[in-house]
């Protein structure tokens, strides 16, 4: 909350442990800063709609996909892509079949 400016917003996105209920938090500042904590998961996608709109915007070629895939795996070569990105040898990388 320190790093965040005055009306700045934290978005909380990993989901922590059930147990996990009491933060530490200067209310104060909370309040004289006008700053917000929220929550999201998935980035607070709307499925029905983002996905197909995504899908509409490749199919124009307004959206890049393929520029954003580093590397591509056969199917049968999964566990090496599971490995390298384990390794973070790669920050993105897809799992493809390929048709002969």
């Amino acid at each position: 909350m320190q790093m965040v400016a005055k009306r700045g917003r934290v978005v909380v996105t990993n989901i922590h442990p059930m147990a996990e209920t009491e933060i530490t938090l200067s209310l104060t500042w909370l309040t004289l800063l006008e700053k917000q904590v929220v929550g999201t998961i998935f980035g607070s996608a709307n499925i029905r709609y983002d996905i197909p709109h995504l899908l509409r915007l490749y199919d124009q070629g307004q959206l890049d996909l393929d520029g954003m895939v580093t590397q591509n795996y056969k199917l049968e070569d999964i566990n090496q892509g599971y490995a390298t990105c384990s390794a973070e040898r790669y920050i993105r990388g897809c799992s493809s079949t390929v048709v002969d």
